[in-house]
């Protein structure tokens, strides 16, 4: 009986240890990237100007590498296992100098905190970036700003504001960081198709004093 109770107990051990060191126990936090995917169009003709990309400022709820998501009003949550690989302002931030440089409008495009000299800055608000569940699924909701300085003279040149949804085809943290990244593909493209309004706004406003 003593040899049949000592490998029960073992037995009970063994899964009870099997149970605490599971994957969802022992996995390390997943870090996921917002990210330029790259596009076929360049500009038809560049601005020949330089500009500055800022770092953008994040509102509050947003300022950590924590994955937001809400499932009822007024009430933000964090995913457990799943975090961006930096804070979410500062993947825009990168994303965002990578896609200007690629696009052809600037004959440089200088990264946040750089030295080099520009005509223009352009300032990044992200207001909001987060999933929601709800009945019907989840999707991705992305709210941000963008606001294009003249150095020169220190004005603001023109504004831009979106706040777009994106449905996530999983109801998952993977399916949202894919939805996230589409948001931020159709914001930018947005920007880069007000961009030179705003530029040649300027100079033609200039060339009549």
């Amino acid at each position: 009986m003593h040899l049949v109770s000592s490998a029960l107990v073992t037995v009970l051990l063994a899964l009870t240890t099997a149970c605490a060191i599971g994957p969802e126990r022992s996995e390390a936090p997943t870090g996921h990237m917002l990210e330029w995917a790259g596009s076929e169009e360049t500009a038809a003709e560049g601005l020949g100007v330089a500009i500055q990309v800022n770092m953008p400022a994040a509102y509050p709820g947003y300022q950590s590498a924590r994955m937001a998501y809400r499932q009822e009003r007024h009430t933000l949550r964090y995913f457990a296992y799943n975090r961006w690989a930096d804070t979410p302002a500062r993947l825009v931030g990168a994303a965002l100098t990578e896609a200007l440089s690629g696009a052809g409008l600037f004959e440089d495009v200088a990264a946040p905190g750089s030295r080099v000299r520009a005509a223009y800055r352009l300032d990044t608000d992200l207001i909001r970036l987060e999933q929601r569940f709800d009945a019907d699924g989840s999707n991705i909701h992305l709210s941000i700003r963008y606001r294009l300085v003249d150095l020169a003279s220190r004005r603001s040149l023109g504004s831009l504001h979106h706040d777009i949804t994106v449905p996530s085809a999983t109801d998952d943290p993977r399916g949202g960081v894919d939805a996230a990244n589409r948001a931020l593909r159709e914001s930018f493209q947005d920007l880069f198709d007000a961009l030179p309004g705003w530029i040649g706004g300027q100079e033609a406003q200039g060339a009549d004093l």
